[in-house]
C-alpha cells in the first residue's frame, strides 16, 4: 500500500521579490511608457498601437509582450524584425522571440544599416 510521507512532498521555495517591469520606447519623437501595458503591437496597419511607416513592415509586424517583470519582442512578419542591443551584434528575428534587456533599437523589415530605416528605440532599465 502506497503512503505519502513528508519526504515525498515538494517544498515550495519562497518567491523572490521581483523588480518592477519598465519599458520606454521612442518612435518618431513620440515617447511611450509601456510599463503598465500587457502588450504593444507594431505594424503598417492603423489598428496597431504603434503604426510603422516603413514599406518593408508587415501590417501586423511584431509585438512586445510583458511577461511578469520582463518584456519579450515577438516577430510576426514576412521580412523579419532586427534588434540591435547596445554593445551587441544585430539580431535577426523571423517568427521568433527575443527577451529585451538594456537599451537598443528595433528595426522592421530590414537591417539598421539600410538607409531610410524606421527605428523604435527601447530602454528596459536592465543592464545587458
Amino acid at each position: 500500500i502506497w503512503q505519502e510521507t513528508q519526504e515525498d512532498l515538494t517544498t515550495l521555495a519562497p518567491r523572490r521579490a521581483g523588480r518592477n517591469a519598465r519599458l520606454t520606447l521612442l518612435y518618431r519623437e513620440q515617447e511611450i511608457d509601456a510599463a503598465e501595458l500587457a502588450a504593444l503591437t507594431f505594424g503598417r496597419d492603423g489598428h496597431n498601437d504603434v503604426v510603422i511607416l516603413d514599406r518593408k513592415a508587415s501590417r501586423l509586424h511584431a509585438r512586445i509582450e510583458r511577461r511578469r517583470d520582463k518584456y519579450v519582442l515577438i516577430d510576426h512578419s514576412t521580412n523579419g524584425t532586427y534588434c540591435l542591443v547596445q554593445g551587441k551584434r544585430e539580431i535577426e528575428l523571423r517568427r521568433e522571440e527575443l527577451l529585451l534587456r538594456g537599451r537598443g533599437r528595433i528595426i522592421f523589415g530590414h537591417s539598421v544599416d539600410e538607409p531610410g530605416t524606421d527605428i523604435v528605440e527601447f530602454d528596459t532599465g536592465v543592464p545587458n
